[in-house]
């Protein structure tokens, strides 16, 4: 394995209570795929054990499709504030604002009163009252929002990758502290994954989530190992524009 790289983080930071905005920061372990892993090292060593956490993020049930021909679909969420709380808990790194969980509050009575917009882990919020955002700029928009607040999510694609034991994948993934999935960071020139994305409407780029391995849905430091482990043999990623 090479290019294996760890930056310090601290705990998660919540911006509002009201509205559970949840600022994760930079990934706190990162790893080069470009060869392929017996383990997953830090600098040249074994990487340290999890801290325990009280929560771990949700991760929806998902029905992959092995290929696409569109990009995501977009939606739109309405509701009124006044008051309350939104009833989500959301993610930024870097330009991506992700949805973590939906908790209780506004938006669950928005997705039962509409179940073919209902908002999902994994919906990235791409405009707040109209005015488009990304990343840490969303997060701030939701907590100082009052009243009528409406959101434009995108709802991302499924890809289900075979994978090919003992070759390259070709991309560099890094773990999300209590994120959600594990963050396609770079998409290099060679590679199982390059490959696959070779004449495809719909490919796997940086800022794309890893959500499964092997068919198993985990938590992001779960899953980190998972994809560096030398026994990865399908990848189930959402796709965002």
């Amino acid at each position: 394995m090479t290019g294996a790289a760890v930056v310090a983080v601290g705990r998660p930071v919540i911006v509002s209570p009201e509205t559970q905005v949840v600022k994760l920061g930079e990934s706190p372990k990162g790893v080069d795929l470009g060869d392929v892993p017996s383990a997953v090292e830090v600098q040249g060593k074994a990487a340290p054990p999890e801290q325990p956490v009280a929560a771990k993020p949700e991760v929806p049930a998902v029905q992959p499709i092995a290929e696409a021909t569109a990009r995501s679909a977009s939606f739109t969420c309405s509701v009124d504030k006044n008051g309350q709380p939104l009833g989500i808990r959301v993610e930024y790194v870097r330009d991506k604002c992700i949805v973590l969980a939906v908790t209780s509050g506004l938006i669950p009575a928005w997705n039962n009163a509409n179940p073919d917009k209902a908002v999902r882990p994994g919906d990235c919020i791409s405009q707040v009252n109209g005015e488009a955002v990304s990343g840490a700029q969303a997060a701030d928009k939701l907590a100082q929002s009052a009243g009528k607040v409406e959101l434009l999510l995108e709802r991302p694609q499924e890809l289900r990758i075979p994978i090919q034991v003992g070759e390259v994948l070709g991309i560099k993934v890094s773990e999300l502290l209590e994120g959600f999935g594990v963050e396609v960071t770079e998409v290099k020139q060679d590679g199982q994954i390059p490959s696959f994305n070779k004449d495809k409407q719909l490919a796997v780029r940086p800022s794309d989530r890893i959500v499964a391995v092997n068919g198993k849905q985990a938590s992001s430091s779960e899953l980190f190992e998972m994809v560096a482990a030398s026994s990865c043999q399908e990848l189930l990623v959402y796709t965002y524009s």
